[in-house]
């Protein structure tokens, strides 16, 4: 595992965390947890609708301008254990196949505790990280996460899609941003983190 394997010489392991150590001082790594909403429901079907389908190539298209970062990491709740939580992967999904990188579905509703912890540990490990997740339950894991503000604590709108709380993994600071998408309810604005 990260930085080194454990069977490498110690001077290989030795000199993979200073990389590391040299990279997070350059600033290049952003130690940062980001929390989502998934996209919008269809209903019927309770994956996205045809608006949750175009949200998530939207967000797609912000990572690929680089408006979002490369995350290096993507968690969705996991998909095999109830239908209606196919959305997060559906939202997650456009993301993963631009950035070729895996989307961790290791965790499911309620294992908000555990995801939010290797969350972090990925953000640590150079992130910045992505989960997407129900709005509802969001909080548990800014929580875990160290943030005590108001939208960390709170569960969001059901009309709220364009919120994206940005957690800094390391000091727990929040920073909160608006992605609006043509026709949200919510409309924030971006706070920088104090």
């Amino acid at each position: 595992s990260w930085p080194a394997q454990p069977g490498a010489p110690r001077s290989m392991r030795s000199a993979l965390t200073l990389a590391l150590c040299a990279v997070r001082l350059a600033g290049a790594c952003r130690a940062e947890v980001w929390l989502i909403r998934h996209g919008d429901k269809n209903f019927a079907t309770g994956g996205l609708s045809e608006r949750g389908f175009a949200r998530a190539e939207h967000l797609a298209s912000l990572v690929e301008s680089g408006t979002w970062p490369a995350f290096k990491a993507l968690y969705a709740v996991n998909s095999r254990t109830k239908d209606h939580m196919v959305r997060e992967v559906q939202t997650v999904t456009p993301i993963a196949n631009r950035l070729g990188v895996a989307i961790n579905e290791t965790w499911g509703k309620d294992d908000e505790v555990p995801l939010a912890h290797h969350a972090r540990a990925a953000a640590l490990a150079c992130g910045p990280v992505l989960v997407v997740w129900e709005h509802c339950r969001i909080p548990a894991i800014a929580i875990e996460l160290g943030c005590a503000e108001y939208e960390c604590v709170a569960c969001w709108s059901d009309a709220s899609f364009g919120k994206v709380l940005v957690i800094d993994a390391e000091s727990s600071a929040l920073a909160v941003r608006d992605e609006a998408f043509a026709g949200d309810d919510w409309q924030g604005e971006v706070v920088h983190p104090t």
